[in-house]
This record gives C-alpha cells, structure tokens and sequence, in this order.
C-alpha cells in the first residue's frame, strides 16, 4: 500500500470488482512479472523487519538482455479515458488510465531502455522501489537501490532503468549520483484525464 502509485491511487483500499481487478494488474506488473520472468538472474530485493517478519521496504527489478527486452502487453483500457464524463467511470480506473499514459508520454518500458541507451547490452530494468510507512527515513530506500547497483554490476548491466514517480525515490538516485534524466512529465499533468475526472 505504500508503494508511491498505489497509495496515489488507493489500490489497496476496496473489496469492489474495479479494486479486485485493478489491484490484480497492479501486482501482476510490479511484482509478479519482476519475480517470475527471470531471464539472467534474481535482480528483486525484501526487506524484511526482524520483529515481525513484515516487508519494510523492496527494489523489484529484471536483468534484461537487449535480445530479450520486450514490454508486457500493458491493460487495454486506455481507451475508457475517452468516454463522455456523464459516463460513471471508478475513479481508479481513470487513475490507472491516467498512469498508462503516464507511462507512454515519458517512453518507460524495456523497449524504450534500450532505445535510449544504445550502447547497452543489459540493463536492470527496476520496476519499483517502495520503503513501507513506518520504516521511511531509516535509509533503507538508499540500501536497496546500492544493492541492486551492486546485482546490476555483477550481472553486466551497464545501466539501471528506473520510472522514479515519487520525489523520495528522486532524490535517492540523485543523491547516489551518476544519475541522467532520459524523459521527464510532471506528475500533477496525469491527475485527471482529458474529460477532468
């Protein structure tokens, strides 16, 4: 719930059909697909609290090959943020509409990496990184993002690809250093869709 899309959002609020199904794609892009399609090697990280077990913070990423870096299919729903306004759309729907073209507007996918990166064999292709609430400020953000540097290096990737969406995340991956923007969108611009909703 704490990941910074979600909480935009309210993903993880809601037993509704809209929120079953919204928070389905949600963990089938940021975490299912970052787990299961292993192409080189493990690049996903937890952190775990030693109290109780709970998940504090995580880095989910892929180690993508240029040969093998291809885009999930995204949801094809894009098309609902055209529909009159007098038509009751959920409002996570257009959320999730409005964040699709986020995405689109700022070129983000393993496609769009390797177009931006010519010289690039490999890259770790971070699809979030997310600290929980109660264990913000500890470093944890900046610990996970050092220790997927660290996999990236030991894999042979020669750059680290990230959609930063949240001003925390930002200013880990300047603070770190050896950081170039390739696309920028402010985020208050996907607030509301083309109608004002």
């Amino acid at each position: 719930p704490d990941e910074p899309v979600s909480r935009n959002t309210k993903v993880m609020l809601g037993d509704g059909r809209v929120d079953l199904w919204y928070r389905n794609e949600m963990t089938k892009y940021l975490v299912d697909i970052p787990i299961s399609k292993i192409e080189i090697a493990p690049a996903s990280i937890i952190a775990r609290s030693t109290e109780d077990s709970s998940i504090m913070a995580c880095r989910m990423g892929q180690i993508v090959s240029r040969i093998n870096g291809k885009d999930e299919p995204l949801p094809p729903i894009g098309w609902l943020g055209g529909l009159p306004s007098w038509i009751p759309i959920p409002k996570k729907i257009i959320d999730m509409v409005n964040n699709l073209q986020l995405f689109r507007d700022t070129n983000y996918g393993k496609l769009a990496a390797f177009q931006d990166l010519k010289d690039a064999k490999r890259i770790y292709f971070a699809a979030n990184i997310c600290v929980a609430s109660k264990a913000r400020g500890l470093g944890l953000g900046s610990e996970l993002v050092k220790r997927g540097y660290h996999i990236a290096k030991e894999h042979g990737c020669q750059y680290t690809y990230i959609l930063a969406s949240s001003l925390y995340s930002q200013n880990i991956f300047h603070k770190l250093g050896n950081c170039s923007v390739l696309h920028e969108v402010k985020y208050e611009d996907y607030k509301y869709d083309k109608r004002g909703r």
